[in-house]
């Protein structure tokens, strides 16, 4: 598999099934190979059988995670790729209640539930299924100021209060930070450069927060000393200077740059993100096509598409590709989309997706059929294929 062999990888698992008719490990890694190709039904269709049949598939070689966890996070990353929010929420849910401490199961689920529901209603959920405890807060509240949610942070430590003073004070000054709300003395013991800089060391407190912290610094002592310190640093002096529309001296880190505009994006600092967009040109022209990938996948759309016309084609990706044929199918653009598609099979002619594109969109009967005989020679086991006549 890692050779991308998959085809011989499948003929090897096809002749162990015949000994090990019971191993949800062997399904487990024949739904994984046609994920990595994104034969994406095809993976589900494994994955359900395993999380279907527990009683059937039980026996265990090597990996028992491969039986109960690994099946429910691919499915939770395929239905949410397909925005499929509800069938995504279930698997990450099932994984948590298998492993309360899978980080990025945790992500995932506040991550999703934070795009439609109140604070409230998410802390009831995740307490009524009993998936907090005082181990795995802290994983849910960097999941919570990830998504730019500190009410939802502050709501879930407040449990946990006396064993977290100082994450629960984190908490208020991201609400201040954000929402420009709360007291300033309420955390005003974290304000010293010590505190501060080890909080940043550990990723609760971020660039981005240090920004919107300095428009106190006229209100506070304690909060225009601490400005004095951080902004003789480089990253940021160079945010200030892109945001009061100053020159940049030198290029802008790629990792600076998309962790900003993720953070502002979730922060809903959208003035601040057209200001950074607006200075797009200091930073390397490999890098445009991360930057739009990011704000294609928060639905800035016709951004992304404006930036894939600056980037350099030669280091764009498979998901570049896809989110630009995607956005030309939605614009009614079915014949460029089509053109598109085939190019990037020229490229990626392992990639099932952009097979299934063209099988799902093309009006001409001759792309259909063609593109058909090859995928069937590609990706020889696809059940998927199969049901296409």
């Amino acid at each position: 598999m890692h050779l991308k062999r998959y085809n011989d990888a499948l003929n090897v698992i096809k002749d162990a099934e015949n000994i090990y008719t019971n191993s949800a490990e062997l399904l487990f890694l024949k739904g994984e190979i046609y994920f990595l190709r994104g034969q994406l039904e095809d993976a589900k269709q494994m994955f359900h059988l395993i999380v279907d049949n527990q009683d059937k598939y039980n026996h265990i070689i090597l990996r028992p995670d491969l039986k109960d966890q690994k099946p429910h996070i691919r499915l939770g990353e395929i239905y949410l790729y397909q925005e499929d929010y509800s069938n995504a929420i279930f698997h990450y849910s099932s994984v948590l209640n298998i492993n309360k401490y899978d980080n990025e199961s945790i992500r995932k689920v506040i991550y999703i539930l934070n795009k439609f529901h109140s604070k409230e209603e998410i802390s009831h959920f995740l307490y009524s299924k009993e998936l907090v405890n005082s181990k795995n807060v802290n994983s849910y509240v960097k999941a919570c100021f990830d998504v730019g949610n500190p009410d939802l942070a502050l709501s879930l430590l407040e449990n946990f209060y006396e064993d977290k003073k100082l994450l629960y004070k984190v908490g208020l000054l991201k609400k201040t930070c954000m929402k420009e709300e709360g007291n300033l003395e309420e955390f005003h013991d974290i304000l010293e450069y010590p505190v501060m800089k080890e909080l940043i060391k550990s990723n609760w407190i971020n660039i981005i927060d240090l920004f919107l912290l300095r428009k106190f610094a006229n209100q506070d002592n304690k909060i225009s000393r601490l400005m004095m310190y951080f902004e003789k640093e480089t990253t940021l002096k160079t945010l200030i200077h892109i945001f009061q529309n100053e020159p940049v001296e030198e290029s802008i880190e790629e990792g600076l740059f998309i962790l900003s505009l993720q953070t502002l994006i979730n922060y809903k600092e959208l003035s601040l993100c057209e200001i950074l967009l607006n200075n797009i040109q200091y930073l390397d022209r490999k890098s445009i096509s991360k930057v739009a990938i990011l704000l294609f996948s928060n639905s800035f759309k016709i951004e992304a598409l404006q930036l894939y016309e600056k980037a350099d084609w030669s280091y764009l990706e498979a998901e570049d590709f896809l989110n630009i044929i995607n956005s030309l199918l939605q614009t009614n653009s079915i014949t460029h989309a089509m053109k598109m598609a085939n190019y990037a099979i020229s490229i990626y002619n392992q990639d099932f997706r952009f097979y299934k594109l063209i099988l799902e969109n093309t009006q001409d009967d001759k792309v259909f059929s063609q593109t058909l005989q090859n995928a069937r020679e590609v990706f020889l086991d696809s059940s998927f294929l199969g049901q296409i006549k």
